[in-house]
């Protein structure tokens, strides 16, 4: 059986020194997991508007073997929906910390075999812990 091949496309600009360390993180910890997994994974960097044309130019690349998923942080929601009518059909896909109705919308004709879904963080859970670390430096309130 042929290894899976895996495209990851984060946010940012790694030739130009326009990335950070969770940027670099993600794109270390995609590397390792690939091969621990047996996955190849591509990790590949584009800011914000050039996105959708790296994508569709590896996708399109003829001399390179063909994916079978992409995962992506896209760099609003616009751009995650051009990459959902890019890829419906076509290949798996992973939305790193973005969501929309778009996404629903595109479940039923994805792709019979091909996965969709989305990763994010519980943001209502986080202002929750982050309230009760404010609350326990303010000082009490005085009470008359």
């Amino acid at each position: 059986m042929a290894r899976r091949r895996v495209f990851v496309l984060l946010i940012g600009n790694k030739e130009r020194g326009e990335v950070n360390h969770f940027q670099l993180l993600q794109e270390e910890t995609a590397a390792s997991e690939g091969q621990r997994l047996g996955i190849d994974v591509e990790v590949a960097f584009a800011p914000g508007f050039d996105q959708l044309r790296l994508l569709k130019k590896r996708r399109l690349d003829s001399a390179l073997e063909p994916l079978d998923a992409v995962l992506t942080e896209p760099a609003n929601t616009s751009t995650m929906d051009l990459v959902l009518r890019e890829l419906r059909g076509k290949v798996g896909l992973v939305i790193l910390s973005a969501w929309g109705p778009s996404v629903e919308a595109a479940a039923p004709e994805w792709g019979a075999g091909l996965p969709l879904g989305t990763v994010g963080t519980d943001h209502v859970r986080v202002g929750e812990i982050q309230g009760r670390q404010v609350k326990a430096f303010l000082p009490s309130a005085e009470r008359s």
